[in-house]
């Protein structure tokens, strides 16, 4: 099983392009909104993330810098989703078409374009992710 630290979190973030600092992550996870799978429950506790959770995280932070952004709940119930999601699953979602996360009527789903622009790209995180391990 792959590992990952904060520091892998934030070199993900920043290696896609998008804003996310240090210190909102640190709120993140200290409030619950991103849970780690192990550490971080004292100095030199280092946080440890699984590989679908920073998927998950990824996805939060493309979602929550689109023109519309997103609130903390919404960045804890999507990293929530896929830390429950299977990589193999996620790996056969993304073989076809279907790339770009979306919500709509509270629920997540993954679609084949990105008529909006500001939809984000999972597969692109993926890979991302992947070059980490």
């Amino acid at each position: 099983m792959a590992l990952f630290t904060t520091g892998d979190v934030m070199r993900l973030v920043k290696g896609l392009g998008l804003e996310l600092s240090e210190k909102t992550f640190s709120t993140w996870c200290r409030d619950g909104t991103v849970a780690s799978i192990a550490g971080g429950g004292g100095t030199g506790n280092h946080r440890v993330f699984a590989l679908m959770q920073l998927v998950g995280i990824g996805v939060a932070v493309g979602v929550r810098n689109t023109k519309q952004g997103c609130h903390t709940r919404y960045v804890k119930m999507v990293v929530s989703a896929f830390s429950e999601m299977s990589e193999n699953k996620l790996a056969k979602m993304l073989e076809g078409e279907a790339i770009y996360f979306l919500t709509t009527g509270g629920k997540s789903v993954i679609l084949d374009d990105n008529r909006t622009g500001d939809r984000v790209n999972v597969k692109r995180i993926y890979k991302a992710v992947m070059k980490l391990k």
